[in-house]
């Protein structure tokens, strides 16, 4: 649908991140590319901004992550404060098994509402 403009502080890298979805009540961005330590910024203020701007819940399409590094969870776990601190919500969606191995030996399986590949 519509992509989100940087700063000149975020250089553009090897991953997009496109709005897909919209509803009253929630925003899907879908996210596409590695998530590493050259774009960790562009995803983190990407996601950040619709945070600020999503009435109830910010879902995250993570179907077409091809690579989940240390700054990606980072950047996941800080939009889930920010969802939690502006009372709103953070999903994780189309997570396929090898990110959720991730995210879980990263001790992070309790933090998240996510939803596997399998369940969409």
């Amino acid at each position: 649908m519509s992509s989100v403009d940087l700063p000149d502080c975020c250089p553009r890298a090897e991953i997009e991140l496109e709005v897909t979805g919209q509803t009253a009540t929630s925003v899907t961005v879908a996210v596409r590319g590695e998530i590493d330590m050259d774009n960790g910024e562009h995803m983190r203020h990407t996601l950040l901004t619709m945070l600020s701007s999503t009435p109830e819940t910010l879902v995250v399409d993570m179907g077409g992550v091809l690579f989940l590094g240390s700054v990606g969870l980072r950047v996941l776990v800080e939009c889930h404060t920010v969802s939690q601190e502006q009372g709103r919500h953070l999903v994780l969606d189309n997570v396929r098994s090898w990110e959720q191995r991730v995210i879980e030996m990263a001790g992070l399986g309790e933090l998240f509402d996510m939803r596997t590949s399998e369940q969409a």
